[in-house]
């Protein structure tokens, strides 16, 4: 069964994520969990200088709230989706203009909820939209997409790997 894209306006109503929280988790976290998105799309480890002006990662946040295990729980219910482990990634850009990853495809089944602005989704070959506070995508593994952050935001990302090894997906390429 081919899973397919899909957007869901307005998903959530309650606040999931708040820039306070946020702050909370940049300065408790372990640094090597805490990367930066350069103008290039590339990823660089903790820079308490370069964070601010540009895309943050924090991985390794599933555990931040008991709400997010919840909503993991009912998105892979509902899409019957198989996993073998998952996270939570919360992506932060100060501002209009941030750069976030070029286009790319991940091996994870991703769950992307708008917390705070909006971000432009182009996932090639599906759609091309526009992101607000409680909106949710799904993008499935090996979808080729994008997200262009329109202004200072917060997303989460909740992606859940299939009960594949490394190597057998790689096989599949």
């Amino acid at each position: 069964m081919e899973v397919k894209p899909y957007y869901i306006p307005g998903f959530l109503k309650h606040k999931l994520l708040s820039w306070e929280e946020y702050n909370h988790a940049l300065a408790t976290f372990d640094h090597h969990l805490i990367e930066w998105i350069d103008d290039n799309h590339k990823k660089h480890p903790y820079d308490k200088k370069k964070i601010q002006n540009n895309t943050v990662i924090i991985s390794k946040a599933h555990k931040q709230k008991l709400d997010y295990t919840l909503i993991k729980d009912f998105l892979a219910l509902r899409d019957k989706i198989k996993y073998k482990d998952w996270d939570v990634h919360i992506y932060a850009s100060y501002k209009k203009g941030n750069v976030s990853f070029g286009s790319h495809w991940d091996f994870a089944n991703n769950y992307i909820i708008q917390c705070e602005g909006r971000c432009r989704w182009i996932l090639q070959g599906h759609f091309d939209i526009v992101l607000t506070k409680g909106d949710l995508i799904f993008i499935p593994a090996k979808c080729v997409h994008q997200c262009i952050p329109l202004e200072k935001r917060l997303s989460l990302s909740f992606p859940l790997w299939e009960k594949k090894t490394f190597t057998e997906k790689l096989h599949e390429l």
